[in-house]
């Protein structure tokens, strides 16, 4: 198996699909909005900023992730690629 597989799991898509809007996002947040675990989506950002997709900025208690660069690249072709997978014609 790949190891970057998780790119094409549906929440861990999603995450990324979802931060292509450019607002402050937190862990909970994202969470709640996918309905995850806070333990599940923690462990999807933490792969994340392993491979330099997401960063994290601490902002009073809070952690502000944000994509880099390299991640929103990658974001809009998950996302494209999610768009065409989930077309239904009709």
């Amino acid at each position: 198996m790949a190891k970057n597989n998780f790119l094409f799991q549906e929440k861990p898509a999603k995450i990324l699909i979802l931060m292509l809007d450019d607002r402050e996002r937190t862990v909970t947040i994202l969470s709640r909005s996918l309905e995850m675990t806070f333990a599940h989506t923690i462990e999807t950002i933490n792969k994340y900023v392993k491979n330099s997709l997401i960063t994290r900025e601490k902002k009073g208690r809070k952690q502000i992730l944000t994509l880099t660069k390299k991640g929103k690249e990658i974001a809009e072709l998950v996302s494209k690629v999610w768009r065409k997978v989930n077309y239904k014609d009709g």
